[in-house]
């Protein structure tokens, strides 16, 4: 029961990660590629709302559209999975008051 409920928090935690930060990518023909939050086609140009505001760009000009996995996000999968395969138990502060040893002479 213990497993279940812990494997419960991890998936709960995994999914709130994921899914709170809601940032796509537009990704342009040259490469570039430009975060935003929502999009709207206004004729032939494209507006990109940002965090601080928006930017307009020619849609012609757009590749592709893509979902933003945050890096905090990703790292936190890797690690929930990790412990999940392996059955390890996570102990954040593990080596808190382990002291340092002194080097031999």
């Amino acid at each position: 029961m213990k497993r279940s409920r812990q494997l419960g928090f991890e998936l709960a935690i995994l999914l709130l990660a994921t899914t709170s930060f809601a940032s796509q990518l537009a990704i342009l023909c040259n490469g570039f590629s430009v975060r935003y939050e929502r999009c709207t086609a206004v004729g032939g140009v494209t507006r990109l709302y940002t965090g601080s505001g928006y930017v307009d760009i020619p849609t012609a000009e757009i590749d592709h559209f893509e979902l933003d996995t945050p890096p905090t996000a990703r790292k936190l999968a890797v690690l929930l999975h990790r412990l999940w395969v392996s059955g390890e138990v996570y102990e954040p502060l593990r080596n808190r008051n382990q002291r340092a040893m002194p080097a031999a002479a």
